[in-house]
């Protein structure tokens, strides 16, 4: 097969792009970021080091992005090639997106953005209008498809030079190549085109070697940029491995050197502070700079040696590598090896460690605060008689069915006018809390049979690289004497509808025969298929399941919230303790899930209060994590399909998500982890007593059951006709707490009619108890 023509290639990209080019980008003086021809040592270092972000961005053009763009469509092509062994390549305009937009959101990140060499390839990313399927298109139908260095089989220019017209595929067309229908508006008719075939060529003509040999010479900082967008896209999006390759630490991400120190350790570096390289950073290796820069320094040696043989002044290659007097390559420093990038639980870094961890543990401090203090200052019973408001008050008052103009609120006392009626009601509240907390020692048995699921597994899936996490209340810290431990097996085979690890009969005789595990019921045809058991040693009862992450997102997201500030947990702790005791905490019946009573203390403690009688507003007790501005959102994509055991592919929530193939959730959300929102609270000095007593009001007086919903997302109260509910139907009484991240998902979907009314009744009824100080009152049932 006759070579490709990239020089041509590159050149009519450049001129493809010239319309967001500066008009001293073609400057010679100032040679281009991304692009590795060499210059001499001082007029590289004079040059680099004096130009801006700014100069840098407005010279880029649009090498990085389409390097990139290519790197992407390797990758994907590969893998359909070696999964499905399809050479034909249909390419997705809103997946191609949604790869630009998830890389774009990762350069923003403030350690890149705070560095000269890797600043500016977030607003590449931005200019490139890639982060739109509309962008998308319009790039691959300017570029013929490709950019430049995919390893095509066919040539990508005609005759006359000039780009070749892209094949675009309507939906009808997608659905032939067994691809996933995305769920794309269906008056659409262009979704796709088809993308470049990979060189079937074996040997040193292979599609490997030619991608290699194209790539090596990219600009140094791209590569490593590169790597590590390739690597984040795999875990979080892909959910494959692509075309391969180790993953490794990046080292001395965006700088050229690292600090060197003399002999004596006393004496001061040789080199400036902000030459340190980034720490943390994972990557695909052969896409590294150090991985390409010894590729660059072999072949540099080699042309050498050529040039010196046959008196040869200098070539040149599509990336300049070959010139006379060019500075040599180097094998890029290394630096001492580094945390893994994105933390433990897939981009949820500092959820249940680091700064998490010490709020845990300040909150648990001060809670014991809390406890002490209300026992040493308050005596006396906390019980007093309430008093009404008179009817006829401007505000609509609501049951369970609508307005009821019968029903009053009850008149409560400002805190600062009546302390010893809230603050007797808060140590009542406190005692209650001491005697739901669990003792110490059933975290230890939760950790015990953590390490004793993962052996078990292990052992019996050797060539596996699978996880066991915990997820639900022992992870999110609201766990009772009696919870059960919830666990999600996690690795690269989860999703394989095949492997035994989705068996759940398998499972479940595993955990019998080899583990000792007894009661071990398997659910296969459950929404999301699981294995009951109970663990004689930890004395646990269990719920494990496969591929179910969103479980553990939710209740690291819970978690985060907890710490926070001191009075979520006990406040969270009542209103469960409250509502079991009235008999309404069970989703079974009809009523509320543990994790939908959750949720609504959560959202409740988010809104903004005022009090009429004197005119005082109140900040929330906490923060909205999930409407943080964008530079402190963590993005996390998951995959929800789950295959059932008789091979039939579907999705794990086909009730949950209205699309009828959409099969991925972004969770997004700001995890804390500077500390930044903990003890912002305080600004609400609210007591303990006093938000149970208001968290009862507002379900029995203020809250329209028949047309308002919860959006947790939002965190706050929407008309169950807005965009965000997806047009549900007002008309039906149901009690709707959507779902954090699952946004058409229902948390308190089967709660409606009666079952609705006594959840109204029981929280009426704590209400009129917990005015009047009654807190055991609140937890007598009530039919």
């Amino acid at each position: 097969m006759t070579p490709r023509n990239t020089n041509s290639k590159k050149n009519s990209n450049s001129r493809s792009n010239s319309k967001v080019v500066s008009s001293n980008s073609t400057s010679a003086a100032t040679p281009h970021p991304n692009t590795t021809t060499p210059v001499t040592p001082t007029s590289s270092t004079t040059s680099d080091n004096s130009r801006s972000i700014k100069d840098l961005v407005d010279q880029d053009d649009g090498e990085f992005v389409g390097i990139l763009y290519d790197t992407i469509l390797y990758e994907r092509a590969v893998h359909r090639l070696e999964t499905l062994k399809k050479y034909d390549f249909p390419v997705q305009y809103e997946e191609l997106a949604h790869d630009f937009l998830t890389a774009y959101r990762l350069c923003l990140e403030p350690k890149f953005l705070a560095l000269p060499k890797l600043a500016p390839y977030a607003t590449y990313l931005l200019k490139s209008k890639l982060l739109t399927g509309k962008g998308v298109r319009a790039y691959a139908l300017d570029h013929a498809g490709s950019y430049g260095i995919f390893p095509s089989q066919s040539q990508v220019f005609n005759d006359f030079g000039d780009d070749e017209e892209v094949e675009e595929i309507d939906e009808m067309d997608l659905s032939d190549y067994d691809e996933v229908d995305q769920g794309f508006d269906q008056g659409q008719k262009n979704i796709g085109y088809q993308g470049p075939i990979l060189s079937g060529r074996q040997g040193s003509g292979s599609h490997q070697d030619t991608f290699a040999r194209d790539y090596f010479g990219v600009y140094k900082h791209s590569q490593d940029m590169i790597a590590m967008i390739v690597a984040h896209l795999r875990k979080r999006v892909w959910y494959h491995n692509g075309s391969g390759g180790e993953i490794v630490d990046i080292r001395n991400m965006g700088v050229d050197k690292v600090p060197r120190r003399s002999s004596d350790d006393s004496a001061p570096s040789t080199e400036a502070e902000d030459d340190v390289g980034l720490k943390g950073i994972k990557g695909v290796k052969k896409y590294t700079r150090r991985f390409n820069g010894r590729i660059r320094r072999r072949n540099y040696e080699r042309n050498l040696e050529r040039n010196q043989d046959h008196n040869i002044a200098g070539g040149t290659t599509f990336f300049g590598m070959y010139m006379k007097d060019a500075e040599p390559p180097t094998d890029y420093s290394e630096s001492e090896s580094e945390p893994s990038f994105g933390g433990s639980n897939g981009g949820m870094k500092g959820v249940g460690s680091g700064q998490n961890a010490e709020d845990m543990k300040r909150i648990e401090e001060a809670i014991a605060r809390m406890v002490s203090m209300s026992l040493v200052e308050y005596t006396g019973s906390a019980k007093r008689k309430v008093q009404w408001l008179p009817l006829g008050r401007s505000e609509a008052l609501y049951d369970w069915n609508g307005v009821n103009k019968e029903l009053r609120l009850i008149d409560l006392p400002a805190e600062d006018a009546d302390p010893s009626f809230y603050g007797c009601l808060t140590r009542d509240i406190m005692n209650k809390y001491k005697k739901l907390v669990p003792p110490p020692d059933l975290m230890d048995r939760h950790a015990q049979l953590t390490n004793t699921l993962v052996t078990l597994l292990s052992d019996a899936f050797p060539d596996e690289d699978l996880k066991v996490e915990p997820f639900g209340s022992f992870v999110s810290g609201l766990l009772l004497h009696n919870s059960d431990a919830d666990f999600c097996i996690t690795g690269a085979k989860v999703h394989d509808q095949d492997h035994l690890l989705n068996d759940m009969n398998h499972i479940g005789e595993i955990l019998k025969t080899k583990g000792g595990m007894e009661q071990v019921h398997c659910i296969p045809d459950a929404l999301v298929p699981i294995v009951k058991f109970y663990d004689p040693v930890s004395r646990l009862e269990c719920d494990l399941n496969t591929g179910n992450k969103l479980g553990v997102i939710n209740s690291g997201l819970i978690r985060i919230y907890t710490t926070i500030d001191e009075r979520v947990k006990p406040f969270l702790y009542m209103v469960k303790a409250i509502c079991k005791a009235q008999g309404i905490n069970d989703a079974k019946s009809g009523y509320l899930s543990s994790y939908a009573i959750t949720w609504m203390g959560i959202v409740f403690l988010q809104q903004e209060g005022y009090l009429k009688s004197t005119g005082t507003s109140f900040k929330p007790v906490l923060p909205r994590l999930q409407q943080q501005p964008f530079e402190r959102m963590t993005e996390v994509t998951l995959r929800l399909n789950h295959n059932l055991p008789n091979s039939q592919t579907v999705t794990s929530t086909p009730s949950l998500v209205n699309s009828k193939s959409s099969d991925m959730v972004h969770c997004r959300f700001d995890t804390n982890k500077d500390g930044r929102h903990t003890g912002t609270g305080h600004a609400n000095p609210k007591s303990l007593a006093r938000l149970l007593i208001e968290f009862f009001e507002h379900f029995a007086r203020k809250f329209f059951y028949a047309e308002m919903a919860i959006h947790v997302a939002r965190a706050q109260f929407l008309p169950k006709s807005s965009k965000e509910l997806h047009h549900e139907s007002t008309r039906m009484t149901t009690f709707r707490v959507v779902d954090p991240f699952l946004h058409h998902r229902n948390l308190t979907g089967t709660c409606r009619g009666e079952s609705l009314a006594r959840v109204w009744r029981a929280f009426d009824h704590s209400y009129r108890m917990l005015s009047a100080g009654d807190l055991e009152g609140a937890m007598t049932t009530v039919e």
